[in-house]
């Protein structure tokens, strides 16, 4: 007896919602044309991408004796390091740095839109208008923040120690957080490969910026590499030539020992010349030895410049990938659909209750 009225109610809601069938309709042809709207106001966006493979370590892969190989083919990530010991776990935190950030927003690019070149920072202040989406939402949400920042000014007094920091006003750490939604890097753990994705409002500046992320990433993470190294050879080359010095210097001093002192002989002569002798040698084995270390420090600089191969290079994008057009007006469809729908239903047992 119960399924049998249950199924009566389900029969009656039906009749009941074909009955309100026009009031649907004409809801869902509302959302539709709310979903045309938006889609056909929306803001285009193109999308670069570019797939990057980083220098293995095979020191570190060797020193486990081939039980990272295993293990990568277990399915269990044994973190070799990446490029000179820095994990590619650590790359979106250097993309996603302030002063990552800061370098690629002040970069001229080319915009295809512009015909000019111009900075990500001034495109955005000065030209970039808001969609139709942004304007509302900025006008209904961000109401109370644009009338507090009527009355209420910034505070953009330093107190003298600025230039050690870096000090960003509201409006500019706002443009770094919305550039930073504008980069994707994903680092897959198993098999190493970076996959960088730029989203500009122009193809060509999308392509600009995935190259300058590639270029700046790679030059970080050989600086970083490289520091040590650098600095090894910095010493030893300052104190190359420091020696070098002083073996021109012990050497040119045997020299008029020697001249000023022929066809004399004396034990006192002899010991001033053998000492003399003494330190040239002395300050050529440390010259010698210096060199050859400079040598070895500059082949082994060399061979530590970290390696990226480019697997994927970036290219323009030439179709948009927003705003997906289609989407936003099926989704906005089946929203006035599920919407009137739930609307006429509850209505419909609130009329069944009474």
């Amino acid at each position: 007896m119960i399924n049998k009225d249950k199924e009566l109610d389900l029969f009656d809601l039906g009749k009941y919602l074909l009955s309100k069938k026009l009031s649907i309709i004409i809801s869902i042809g509302i959302s539709i044309a709310l979903g045309l709207v938006i889609a056909f106001t929306s803001k285009v966006e193109f999308t670069a991408y570019s797939k990057l493979l980083p220098e293995v370590n095979y020191e570190q892969d060797a020193g486990l004796g081939g039980l990272g190989g295993l293990a990568g083919l277990a399915g269990i990530n044994v973190d070799l390091g990446g490029v000179g010991g820095l994990s590619p776990e650590i790359y979106p935190e250097i993309v996603y740095s302030l002063p990552f950030q800061n370098q690629l927003l002040n970069d001229s690019i080319y915009f295809q839109s512009l015909r000019q070149e111009i900075s990500p920072k001034h495109f955005f202040e000065e030209i970039d208008q808001p969609s139709l989406v942004g304007l509302l939402t900025a006008y209904t949400l961000g109401l109370p923040s644009i009338i507090k920042s009527i009355f209420i000014k910034e505070d953009t007094t330093f107190l003298g120690v600025e230039s050690k920091y870096i000090r960003l006003s509201k409006e500019e750490w706002k443009l770094v957080e919305t550039f930073k939604s504008r980069i994707g890097i994903n680092v897959d753990p198993r098999i190493g490969i970076i996959t960088i994705s730029i989203k500009m409002p122009d193809p060509v500046a999308a392509a600009e910026v995935a190259s300058s992320v590639v270029t700046l990433l790679t030059e970080k993470v050989s600086d970083y590499k490289l520091q040590k190294q650098r600095t090894n050879l910095d010493f030893l080359s300052a104190s190359l030539k420091k020696a070098k010095a002083r073996y021109e210097y012990t050497q040119h001093q045997l020299a008029l020992a020697v001249d000023s002192n022929k066809n004399i002989n004396s034990s006192m002569v002899t010991n001033e010349l053998d000492r003399l002798r003494n330190e040239n040698d002395i300050a050529f084995s440390l010259y010698k030895g210096l060199a050859t270390q400079v040598g070895q420090a500059e082949i082994k600089l060399n061979e530590s410049i970290p390696v990226f191969t480019v697997l994927e290079p970036v290219r323009i994008p030439e179709d948009k990938s927003e705003p997906k057009r289609l989407f936003i007006v099926i989704g906005f469809c089946f929203m006035g659909l599920v919407l009137s729908s739930g609307f006429h239903i509850t209505k419909y047992f609130l009329t069944i209750t009474d």
